[in-house]
């Protein structure tokens, strides 16, 4: 019986990390700030992950009330079989089941999604861009520092001055760079932000389930208690009402003897009475018969 209340989350669990797996990009605020933007899952795909969590744990508990339900059943038929052996009568055990409704409610007010989840992405606007314009012509400027002089000295070339020239157009190279570059930076960084948010909302799922289970476990156990405690007195009752019943049998039993035997003798008592009267009117016949006799005899002599 108590299997039916210890399911394996296995398939619950897959089936919303397939949900949360589609978390996109759209679906997080994104709050500009002073040098970040402040990221957040939006509160409308937290209520579909919970409306689809409902879904799945209401198709469970179904399951579960209908197994347990069917396994009380079992058991009442099992000791009303006995009660029946023992008293020869049948007999009708009360066993419920748990209140489905009221147990769902209290489940349902304990469902609730959060994840404890704050990330950042770098806020870079124009002027990033322009910074890395300066990065880039300043990269140059060391390195023409640094081989400037071997330029010249070789070849006579001023490589600085060189580069100098086109340092517009490598400033302004650095800056179109970046419209290429930062889409799959922050690509990467929301990749990596989104991976975050699942390992944070598969823990939180994990978490919840388990305390869901646990409250669950508890209220369905309170319930088996007390319907145990109320079928042992139930039982202890009627156990105390068949040896009543049996007692009070027992002794109209022996006082059905006791009149019955208290009869024979009665009977045996009269049968020796009759016996002694039948004896005695023999002896009177006997005496008459022996009288007539004598009578006769000296009547013809």
């Amino acid at each position: 019986m108590s299997n039916a209340i210890r399911p394996d989350h296995a398939e619950i669990t897959t089936q919303l990390n397939q949900f949360v797996s589609k978390l996109q990009v759209s679906d997080l605020n994104q709050e500009p700030g002073h040098s970040n933007i402040k990221l957040s899952v939006k509160d409308s795909f937290l209520e579909e992950l919970k409306s689809q969590l409902k879904g799945l744990l209401k198709k469970q508990f179904n399951s579960e009330m209908t197994i347990l339900t069917s396994e009380l059943n079992k058991q009442q038929q099992s000791i009303e079989a006995q009660a029946k052996q023992i008293t020869e009568q049948p007999q009708i055990l009360a066993i419920t089941t748990p209140d489905e409704k009221a147990l769902w409610e209290n489940l349902k007010a304990q469902l609730n999604v959060s994840i404890r989840y704050r990330g950042e992405m770098p806020k870079r606007g124009f002027m990033a861009r322009l910074s890395d314009g300066r990065k880039a012509i300043m990269g140059i400027s060391m390195m023409a520092m640094v081989i400037g002089g071997v330029f010249k000295a070789v070849w006579g070339v001023d490589f600085r001055s060189m580069i100098m020239l086109v340092a517009p157009l490598i400033f302004i190279g650095a800056i179109v760079y970046s419209y290429i570059v930062w889409p799959k930076e922050d690509a990467e960084r929301f990749a990596k932000e989104l991976d975050k948010i699942h390992d944070g909302l598969a823990s939180e799922i994990k978490r919840l389930l388990s305390e869901l289970q646990r409250e669950k476990q508890t209220k369905v156990s309170e319930h088996l208690d007390i319907q145990k405690k109320n079928l042992l007195k139930e039982l202890d009752q009627l156990s105390r009402n068949t040896q009543r019943t049996q007692e009070t049998a027992i002794n109209q039993q022996k006082q059905q003897a006791n009149k019955s035997l208290g009869q024979i003798e009665q009977q045996i008592k009269e049968l020796q009475l009759i016996t002694r009267d039948i004896t005695l009117l023999k002896r009177d016949c006997d005496k008459l018969s022996r009288d007539g006799q004598s009578q006769l005899k000296r009547a013809t002599t």
